[in-house]
Formats: structure tokens, C-alpha cells, sequence
């Protein structure tokens, strides 16, 4: 409770739906908005993960209104029989986050198309889905918003990252087309590596180059994340970067790609030269 009364109450009692909200960021996400008063919608494949995301959402960040859907985000008919239920028998949509978000390893010579196909109906189609489903009930409400999970991968491409980072890519395109079409406030957060289950699975299956270029980056934690969106919600941002380095990066790649692109390059070749020394 002496959290609670810290925090901006903007979210107290409204109704905020997160897509992959069972774990990694968007439990941290939904873990923010629990500890201001929100009644919280979670949106994931998996219910057993659901429902303990749920328990510990009301045991221990006492969240009032917890409710749980099983659901893929790429199925249409399902997406929007949750979003109607959500808005019919709560009283709305007040925010949706777009999280939800899967991920292949490898270089694109090697990855199956049909798992390069599966990754953008995820992570790109997905938010797509849930938008387009959400957005009647969000028109309803004043002073609705949305936040959209996009990657620093987002706005730099990198080794082994070739059926990740184009998803990512898409939906920056995506909000800002959407910032300047819809009359609701959209932000967009850009996570540089981030500790989740999903960082965890990449870091086993990486290739050596990538696993270079990533003993570079800080590694932020969900929290960190979350509350750098909500901040950014709170101040209606667009865009949120969540640390300084993620910043440098977007700006050498706006203005000095040669520098940035010259690193990476670098990182790469001393990875492949170690490699062929101990073949």
C-alpha cells in the first residue's frame, strides 16, 4: 500500500490488457501497473504460467482485478472474443500493451522459412491482431493509450538477428504510422538485451559472433523496462529507450552508421579469427 500511494494513480481502476504477460517483460509490465491500482488482463499461450503470474499479481503486489486468457495472438476469432469479453464485462479498455513477441536463432541461411514466416505472424501480425481487435474499445475511452514492445533490434540489425530484427523493425514503422493516424496516445519502448526466459533460451542457442556483440551491451532487468515504459506512458512519449547505451546506439545509427556499422564489424571479425584458431 505505501507503494501504491508513491506511484502516479492515472492507472488506479482502469483496465490494462498485456499480451505475453505471463513472463519476461510483460509480467514486469503488468507488475507496474498492479502496484497503481490497475485491473489487469493477461493475454499468453500458456495457462498454467498464467495462472501463477496471476496468484503472485494479487498475493504479492495485492492487484485488486486479475483476469487470465489463453490465447495465440495471430488467431483473429479468439483475439476478439477476448478483447469483447474484457470490454463487455469490465467496463472496457482503458490501455493495451503489445508484448507478446517469439524469437529464431541463426543466420538467415540457415533458419526454415517457414519459421522466418512464424516469427513475423507472432511478432509483427500478432500486434496487429490485438490492435485491430482492442481498438473499438479503446476509441470508447478518454485518454486511452498503447504501448508497443519493439528491440533495439529494432533500429540496428545484428549478427544472427535476421528473423528476429525484421519484426521489430516493422512495427517501428507501424507506430508511427499509427502515432500520427489514431487519436490515441502510442509509445514505443526499445529493450536492449534484457534478463527473461527468452534471453535465457537465445544465450544457449547463439552463435558465436552474436555472443561477441553482446558482451558489450548491459543487460537490464524487466523491472527496469517496465517502469521506463510506464514513465514514458505517463509523460505521453512516443519514443522510450531505456538506457544510455541504447540511446548512443539509435544515434550513431541516425547520424554516424559508418562508426557504429565500423564497431560491429570489428566485434564480428576478432569472433570469427578466435574461432578459427581453436578449430
Amino acid at each position: 500500500m505505501f507503494l501504491k500511494s508513491k506511484l502516479n494513480n492515472q492507472y488506479a481502476g482502469k483496465n490494462v490488457v498485456v499480451t505475453g504477460g505471463s513472463s519476461g517483460i510483460g509480467f514486469a509490465i503488468a507488475k507496474e501497473f498492479a502496484l497503481r491500482g490497475s485491473r489487469l488482463f493477461l493475454i499468453a499461450r500458456n495457462i498454467d504460467r498464467l495462472e501463477a503470474s496471476a496468484d503472485s499479481l494479487r498475493n504479492d503486489f495485492h492487484a485488486n482485478v486479475v483476469e487470465v486468457f489463453s490465447a495465440d495472438v495471430t488467431e483473429e476469432q479468439r483475439i476478439g472474443e477476448v478483447m469483447k469479453k474484457i470490454s463487455q464485462r469490465f467496463g472496457g479498455i482503458h490501455v493495451l500493451i503489445l508484448n507478446a513477441g517469439i524469437t529464431v536463432h541463426g543466420k538467415f541461411e540457415d533458419i526454415e522459412l517457414e519459421d522466418l514466416k512464424a516469427v513475423m505472424e507472432v511478432n509483427y501480425f500478432g500486434v496487429i491482431t490485438c490492435l485491430k481487435a482492442a481498438l473499438p474499445f479503446l476509441k470508447e475511452q478518454e485518454n486511452a493509450q498503447i504501448g508497443v514492445v519493439s528491440s533495439v533490434a529494432g533500429y540496428v540489425g545484428l549478427f544472427g538477428y535476421s528473423g528476429y530484427a525484421p519484426t521489430k523493425f516493422a512495427l517501428v514503422g507501424l507506430s508511427e504510422c499509427l502515432r500520427m493516424e489514431l487519436d490515441i496516445s502510442l509509445t514505443l519502448i526499445y529493450p536492449p538485451d534484457t534478463q527473461t526466459p527468452m534471453l535465457e533460451k537465445e544465450r544457449q542457442h547463439s552463435l558465436p559472433e552474436t555472443k561477441a556483440i553482446s558482451k558489450k551491451a548491459k543487460v537490464m532487468q524487466a523491472g527496469q523496462v517496465a517502469r521506463a515504459l510506464l514513465q514514458g506512458m505517463q509523460k505521453g512519449k512516443f519514443e522510450v529507450y531505456c538506457n544510455a547505451e541504447s540511446r548512443l546506439i539509435h544515434f550513431l545509427r541516425g547520424f554516424w552508421p559508418d562508426i557504429l556499422f565500423r564497431e560491429l564489424d570489428g566485434i564480428v571479425r576478432k569472433a570469427r579469427a578466435e574461432l578459427r584458431k581453436s578449430s
